[in-house]
């Protein structure tokens, strides 16, 4: 179809109406949109645009679009796992990718009118906090679709290996690694993880040696084989101070800031500190991204723990670069926090990703209560994908997505109602 002008809304939850209505804010409801939702423009009478969106179309008042789509975060319902999506104008961008296909599915919906004329998604950067299988494995069967290509991959550099407990295969490798992430040696009187990996010839060469876990060699399949195919640019380690710019497309600067991990560095060489045992090391040394977008910053910290958390205060000493809005809760609501952590953080609103039915009690009521009491504002915001998944009357399980839309100035943060009345179906809040 073509369209007179494609625009986005320029309020949040703003009103699509059945027809134009003869008084601002008095005609029948239709529909409503988030800040920076799509509108294709068909027809324009008076101060109304009819338009085609999400969800119903109808018509929309002319200020209540705008030429900018501003930053859209959605942090997808995974279950016990993480997955974010991140829209900055046209750049798209991945932060870990969960357990299962619940990230493919979204964003199979998300795009299907590309997908249906053919057209390809590119994502230009897709950061692997680490490589747990609630973090990473829902990305095995996106890099192996030939409908995404990609432009940078980043990770935390720690690999993973069978160990002699694993006895599968005959694929341990104890004459190289004694431990499941590699090798451990102590450099200069502290217990280092020495083995780590950053490029696709890193990858190629872990292959070459074996010993690789069952799925993180499916990743490192999948990489070496997009990138064979020309579906991916590059592999890169990320840690503390590098950044990504994001330019300012959309009239605002942003760009992601690698605040962890932070390595022990000897001569050329960097290395991980050992958080007492594997599940802390690798854990404990995810990649943390802070989002930056006009005036408005937002936190991905991946699992941090408490030993990590105190060894990335105790790196940037008086400094406090974790103050963010936004933060993502660290390890799905885990009780392995450091208060004084939260106490830097202190966002205006906290989202908690976790499933149903597994062994953790993810949200602990410790975190969930510290997200709330040592946040900002008179009213703080947590918001879990647990809670906000429902069934419908089918006993179909209605996912608990959570929206973030900012302008650079602004933060809303929405998500559907359980039970939807008209064109009233979202639960939607201004942070800030």
């Amino acid at each position: 179809m073509t369209y007179i002008k494609e625009l986005f809304s320029a309020t949040n939850e703003a009103i699509i109406y059945k027809t134009v209505p003869r008084t601002r804010y008095k005609g029948t409801k239709t529909n409503k949109i988030l800040l920076g939702t799509w509108v294709g423009v068909t027809e324009v009478k008076g101060d109304y645009y009819k338009v085609v969106t999400a969800g119903p179309d109808g018509w929309i008042h002319k200020e209540d679009v705008k030429e900018k789509s501003g930053l859209k975060v959605y942090y997808v319902d995974v279950g016990q796992g993480d997955a974010s999506f991140i829209e900055v104008g046209n750049k798209k961008i991945i932060i870990d990718g969960g357990p299962n296909s619940n990230l493919k599915k979204f964003l199979g919906w998300k795009y299907k009118y590309l997908f249906d004329e053919g057209t390809k998604i590119h994502i230009d950067y897709l950061i692997v906090s680490h490589f747990d299988d609630d973090h990473f494995k829902g990305l095995i069967s996106l890099l192996n679709d030939p409908n995404y290509t990609f432009g940078k991959i980043y990770h935390n550099g720690i690999a993973r290996f069978y160990t002699a407990n694993d006895l599968r295969n005959g694929k341990i490798r104890p004459d190289i690694y004694n431990e499941d992430l590699g090798k451990v040696k102590e450099v200069d009187d502290v217990e280092c993880l020495v083995t780590t990996f950053s490029s696709i010839s890193d990858i190629k060469n872990l292959q070459d040696i074996g010993g690789l876990k069952y799925r993180f060699s499916k990743f490192c399949e999948a990489v070496v084989k997009a990138k064979e195919s020309n579906k991916l640019n590059s592999v890169k380690w990320l840690l503390e101070g590098d950044n990504i710019d994001l330019g300012n497309e959309e009239g605002v600067n942003a760009k992601l800031e690698c605040l962890g991990p932070v390595p022990t560095i000897k001569g050329n060489k960097k290395y991980f500190k050992w958080f007492d045992d594997s599940s802390h090391t690798r854990n404990g040394h995810s990649v943390v991204i802070k989002l930056h977008f006009g005036d408005r910053t937002m936190l991905f910290g991946g699992d941090l723990n408490s030993l990590s958390e105190n060894h990335l205060m105790n790196h940037f000493g008086n400094e406090n670069p974790f103050l963010v809005d936004v933060a993502k809760q660290c390890h799905h609501g885990s009780g392995d926090f450091e208060v004084s952590f939260m106490k830097k953080m202190k966002p205006y609103a906290t989202v908690i990703s976790s499933g149903d039915n597994e062994g953790h009690a993810h949200p602990r009521a410790d975190a969930v209560g510290c997200a709330g009491r040592y946040s900002r504002g008179n009213r703080p915001k947590v918001f879990s994908t647990e809670l906000a998944r429902s069934q419908n009357s089918k006993n179909e399980i209605l996912y608990g997505l959570i929206n973030l839309r900012s302008d650079g100035d602004n933060i809303f943060m929405s998500q559907m109602k359980e039970v939807k009345k008209g064109s009233d179906i979202w639960d939607s809040y201004k942070i800030i």
